[in-house]
């Protein structure tokens, strides 16, 4: 400071404006740490990696349907472990986050592979979901 590197920057003189972050509540200042430190809270991370899957389970889903032929017990033991991985980071994420409003719902396992099966099998390529 003593040398002016400091001097001529916006605010000078003055506190800085406070950050405003209505979803991060009293957590606010310390997530304007982080993001000047270039690091994300937690649940953001999480959200990225909840996003990353469910990506990769809407790729599976299409092949499924350009293949149109019932799944092999393969292919479906890795949809499900898919599936329950998916659901363990959305449970975390849902534990980090700082509020409801990030949330994110379960999948249903049950649900999203007869789904699978269906795209599998359905009889007539032009009329697939």
């Amino acid at each position: 400071m003593a040398r002016g590197d400091f001097r001529g920057l916006a605010n000078e003189g003055r506190p800085l404006p406070p950050v405003e972050d209505a979803h991060a509540g009293e957590m606010a200042a310390a997530f304007s740490i982080l993001r000047n430190a270039g690091a994300a809270p937690p649940w953001i991370d999480t959200d990225k990696e909840v996003r990353r899957l469910l990506g990769q389970r809407d790729r599976a889903r299409r092949s499924a349907w350009r293949q149109g032929r019932e799944p092999s017990a393969f292919h479906e033991n890795r949809y499900r472990e898919l599936l329950e991985g998916l659901n363990e980071q959305i449970e975390r994420l849902n534990l980090q986050a700082p509020t409801p409003r990030q949330h994110r719902r379960r999948l249903d396992v049950g649900h999203e592979l007869a789904e699978y099966r269906q795209i599998h099998t359905w009889p007539d390529p032009d009329r697939r979901p």
